[in-house]
């Protein structure tokens, strides 16, 4: 854009030298994490560049903006492909530098005031986060701005998963099912011969209860 300020106060090379600086004064521990907008060759490009040139990157993060009520609008009337499944797969695989992803900023805006626009907004959330967690690459999404009219100047006012007064919006419920439902492994079965029982879950941390001829035990397990 042609307000962009970046070749006047920014100096060259800024990326190595931001690197360069986390990795000085921050713990080896830290997760250093690349962000942009660019959904493009580009951004892989310049994600590879820094790798090459040993800069400790542990996360490419990703952006995905939805700032104007009428995109969201279009979208659901079959009018605009804009952000549609396909595309979105598109550009992750283009942006690709062989890095875990994160969706480190997103923004889906109701389209319009009321119910339908909530309800607009909360399955276009729905069908993008289950994109998005189908990829293994993908570590994390961050909603940016998770409150209504608490955004930035100029960043919509419908914007996020709980209305101004925190009531829960439509999308909150729907991304509360996925996290705490959808995408949770709960069972109860019969151990086979020998006490083994196999099952197919998601990653994650796992409490599991049994009940045996000694009585009734406890433990945690890790599955990643």
């Amino acid at each position: 854009m042609a307000d962009y300020q970046y070749p006047t106060f920014m100096p060259p090379a800024f990326d190595i030298l931001a690197f360069d600086l986390c990795t000085k004064y921050f713990p080896a521990s830290t997760k250093l994490n690349i962000n942009d907008y660019d959904m493009s060759a580009r951004y892989r490009d310049q994600t590879r560049n820094l790798l090459s040139r040993g800069k400790k990157i542990d996360l490419q993060g990703l952006q995905m903006h939805l700032f104007n009520p009428e995109q969201c609008a279009r979208i659901a009337a079959g009018v605009s492909d804009e952000q549609a499944p396909w595309a979105v797969r598109k550009n992750l695989v283009t942006v690709d530098a062989g890095l875990p992803q994160v969706m480190s900023e997103l923004t889906i805006t109701s389209a319009g005031e009321g119910l339908r626009g909530e309800a607009i907004q909360s399955v276009i959330a729905h069908n993008l986060y289950r994109l998005w967690f189908s990829r293994p690459q993908m570590q994390g999404i961050t909603w940016w701005n998770s409150v209504d009219e608490c955004g930035a100047p100029g960043e919509p006012s419908i914007s996020g998963v709980c209305r101004r007064d925190l009531s829960p919006k439509l999308v909150y419920h729907t991304l509360k099912h996925l996290v705490n439902e959808a995408w949770r492994t709960s069972l109860t079965s019969t151990a086979g011969e020998g006490g083994a029982l196999s099952f197919r879950g998601f990653k994650g941390t796992y409490a599991i209860e049994w009940e045996d001829a000694e009585g009734k035990h406890k433990r945690s397990f890790d599955l990643n």
